[in-house]
């Protein structure tokens, strides 16, 4: 799989995709731009990897946005690939430009509705009009949600149910269950003062359990919609806040984490536990990504990074050839 939330730049502010003649032409002079990377590249890559995208809407897309790109899709991606769609990306989250629009939008309707019920509509929409193009079996309809708070994505998904019945047009229910450590200035000379070891242990006995009980209680909510629980973002979440995010040696002590071999073991684990707890797709956040003071993302450091210097890297790949696809395809 491959999400390309950041090709397509979902969460830019300048994004200025509203309709599809302002997407990204191949023939651009670049594509690091506002407006993403073309929508060609990203089923050619898919095409070549034989992966399965996960495409993000730009939220102020219209409903023949959404059909132009389910038809470039029906015509250029290896019709033996699924497709994820999702309308945009953490519409929850208030520091995206696409929960003020998605509270506009709400309150726009005929008959008013909230930001995340609008979302759960447009979710709904999206995913029909790509079913419509590429064939019900072919397309899974995303709902994304947060992982702590199950209540929006709750609403959402009973607005869906008054209006619709039990066809809610929603596949999945997908989450970000980071096992995190976000520390604010208050608190960063504990865990500067802290030894390798010692976060180790913290994280394993207070961090990573929380995140799959957290797993545990969504998966009780998909189920009582009949919907697949999977995760859109995921792995480990240590960063500095405010004031502590210039912290330097709070920075030193989290990169030493992520290159630390004994976060091998701590991700199968994670993940072991992300299976238990009902979880299917697990989407990790990210690919490839430099360690800074603002997160140690990449499961590699750079693209050439052998496996063995790469703890993350190491146990997702060690986790996908110990655990064939256990749910339906």
């Amino acid at each position: 799989m491959l999400r390309f939330k950041d090709w397509l730049q979902t969460d830019a502010a300048e994004n200025p995709v509203d309709n599809w003649s302002r997407r990204t032409p191949v023939s651009n002079r670049t594509w690091s731009v506002a407006s993403g990377v073309p929508v060609e590249i990203m089923l050619e890559l898919a095409n070549r990897l034989k992966a399965q995208p996960w495409l993000t809407m730009p939220h102020k897309t219209d409903d023949a946005y959404a059909r132009s790109f389910a038809q470039l899709v029906k015509s250029k991606l290896d019709p033996g690939l699924r497709v994820y769609v999702e309308h945009s990306n953490e519409v929850w989250n208030q520091i995206y430009p696409q929960y003020a629009y998605a509270v506009k939008m709400a309150a726009a309707q005929p008959s008013r509705i909230d930001n995340m019920q609008y979302h759960a509509l447009r979710s709904r929409t999206i995913g029909e009009i790509f079913k419509a193009e590429l064939g019900t079996g072919r397309v899974v309809a995303v709902l994304g949600a947060q992982a702590t708070w199950a209540a929006p994505a709750q609403r959402g998904l009973e607005f869906l149910r008054s209006r619709f019945g039990t066809s809610l047009g929603i596949d999945a229910v997908a989450i970000a269950p980071y096992f995190d450590l976000i520390v604010g200035p208050q608190d960063a000379p504990r865990f500067t003062a802290m030894k390798t070891d010692d976060l180790f242990a913290h994280i394993r006995t207070a961090r990573l359990p929380a995140a799959l009980a957290a797993s545990r209680e969504y998966r009780k909510l998909a189920d009582s919609y009949r919907l697949a629980l999977i995760a859109y973002e995921g792995g480990q979440h240590l960063v500095g806040l405010n004031e502590a995010l210039y912290n330097n040696e709070l920075t030193n002590a989290f990169v030493a984490f992520n290159r630390d071999p004994r976060l091998k073991q701590l991700y199968l684990d994670y993940l072991a536990g992300w299976k238990q707890a009902g979880g299917q797709l697990f989407m990790h956040y990210t690919d490839t990504g430099k360690y800074s003071k603002w997160g140690s993302w990449g499961s590699l450091e750079y693209i050439t990074q052998p496996r063995v210097n790469a703890p993350k890297f190491d146990a997702l790949q060690t986790f996908i050839e110990m655990n064939p696809v256990w749910w339906p395809q």
